[in-house]
């Protein structure tokens, strides 16, 4: 198998269409701060160009206020300056609504997109959860087909080190989803804060940062290269891929008949879907839905590259199992 990146594990149509509208949602949010911002900055007369330029370092505000430029108010008369400040309150509060109806719209959509995503994952991992058992009934019937432990030992392919990367992602995965099922539906947003340092050390062994406002993915922490996958590479052996294959497998189905977290979602979603909901309702929501994709993608990972250990074996010793 060809070394993968950890996002290409779930790249297909509905895992797009689900980091799309996440990304929307955010571009969202951050116009509609820079928004808020030029409003209070126009009311109280305190709008500088050096502040202009800064909430508009990516154009985004001379789309929404329809091209009215910025002007040195300092030698307007005080008549004119008000005018010119009525025209540019109102385009500000037209953007405001049109942004807000933005993101409820996206809301609605995040949630039929993450209920797309969930069922491609059960999909996928329910057919991966079968082929590890069967492998886990292969290696105790027929441990052979997988060669001598030296053969093992010696079989060349792309996969973590067992110690230091498997083990450690296996622990942050276990840590995380014990986490997410303590979401509380009625304070998302008070929960993120206090799990806060829990979710940046756990979700940072998958690459991923977490901010006070998202969770972004930016490089992986760990890599399959192409090494020996047992002693002086990837450090695994017969017995150590043999347990760790119901390993996986429980881990799979501790992440399939997760509720409790699921159920939070759900209820969190029908809270910002009022119109009551406050922006940080909204906020914590989609940062919620990363940090539950990422865990669940996580889980996946590791599955999957447990199970690609034993093609490696198999592979070598022309076994057709």
């Amino acid at each position: 198998m060809s070394n993968k990146t950890f996002l290409d594990l779930v790249d297909n149509e509905h895992s797009v269409r689900l980091d799309r509208i996440l990304s929307k949602l955010e571009g969202c949010f951050k116009l509609e701060r820079e928004l808020s911002l030029l409003k209070h900055n126009i009311a109280s007369n305190t709008l500088n160009a050096e502040l202009y330029e800064f909430l508009d370092d990516d154009d985004s505000l001379k789309t929404v206020l329809k091209g009215i430029p910025y002007k040195d108010t300092s030698t307007m008369s005080q008549e004119a300056v008000d005018e010119y400040n009525l025209i540019r309150m109102k385009c500000v509060d037209e953007a405001m609504e049109s942004v807000i109806s933005k993101i409820n719209a996206f809301i609605i959509s995040l949630w039929h997109a993450f209920l797309d995503w969930l069922d491609d994952w059960f999909d996928t991992n329910k057919r991966l959860n079968f082929r590890l058992k069967q492998r886990e009934r292969h290696v105790v019937e027929k441990p052979m087909a997988y060669g001598s432990d030296e053969q093992f030992n010696n079989a060349v392919g792309y996969c973590f080190i067992y110690n230091t990367e498997w083990k450690v992602m296996l622990n942050a995965v276990t840590q995380l989803s014990a986490l997410l099922e303590t979401v509380s539906a009625n304070n998302p947003e008070g929960w993120l804060e206090r799990n806060h340092s829990k979710l940046v050390q756990g979700l940072a062994e998958f690459g991923y940062e977490v901010t006070d406002t998202t969770v972004r993915y930016d490089n992986p922490k760990y890599v399959r290269i192409e090494r020996k996958i047992g002693v002086g590479g990837g450090g695994w052996s017969k017995s150590i891929y043999t347990t760790n294959l119901g390993v996986a497998r429980n881990m799979l189905d501790t992440e399939r008949s997760s509720r409790t977290a699921f159920l939070a979602i759900r209820r969190t979603f029908d809270k910002v879907s009022r119109a009551e909901a406050s922006d940080s309702d909204k906020i914590a929501m989609v940062k919620l839905v990363k940090a539950c994709k990422a865990v669940k993608m996580g889980a996946a990972l590791l599955a999957r590259a447990i199970y690609d250990i034993g093609s490696i074996a198999l592979r070598n010793v022309g076994s057709s199992i």
